[in-house]
């Protein structure tokens, strides 16, 4: 029996309520029918899981897992430490009992302020009588700061820089050609 399936069943059981539906499973299943008994007495950790979960994420209650709950319990970290894969398993456990016992309260309705209340300018406005609602809205032309045009005439020093380095390296390889007698 390997670890693997082991962890994707135990994992799938734990997101789905149940095991997986896959011959690997079913030949446990089918020991355990065999002889109940001492299938769980042998392997307490899997005897709880063939039956249907009530509610997904929850594990078996059974002494095995119960007795893990308890350890997890004494120091999580160092729980979660040494049964990495356990630890995720309880973890989500103890959250879906703590959202059994206490089911989370609905969410306050959302609070929208009322819309600014815009006042025209005393005396009418303008000469030509409109109001220019705040924040423009005309066709404005975007104009750089002017420490971006000096960013930009910076990095195109540089580059013409790195071109010269590459170029003059490129000339030192290139033996010059001998005339030939």
């Amino acid at each position: 029996m390997g670890l693997l399936p082991l962890q994707r069943g135990l994992r799938h059981y734990s997101l789905h309520g149940e095991l997986p539906n896959t011959p690997f499973w079913n030949r446990l299943e089918a020991r355990r029918d065999l002889n109940p008994t001492p299938f769980e007495r042998n392997h307490p950790a899997l005897a709880g899981l063939f039956e249907k979960a009530e509610v997904p994420g929850l594990m078996p209650d059974t002494p095995y897992w119960n007795n893990l709950r308890q350890r997890y319990e004494i120091n999580p970290a160092r729980f979660k430490h040494y049964h990495p894969f356990l630890g995720r398993l309880i973890e989500r456990d103890d959250r879906v009992r703590d959202s059994l016992q206490n089911p989370p309260s609905p969410p306050p309705p959302p609070i929208t302020p009322p819309p600014p209340v815009i006042q025209p300018p005393a005396g009418g406005g303008s000469s030509g009588g409109s109001v220019n609602p705040p924040g423009g809205g005309g066709g404005s032309t975007i104009i750089p700061e002017p420490s971006s045009a000096l960013l930009f005439a910076i990095g195109l020093l540089g580059c013409a820089l790195l071109a010269g380095r590459r170029r003059k390296a490129l000339n030192r390889q290139i033996p010059s050609p001998t005339p030939t007698p």
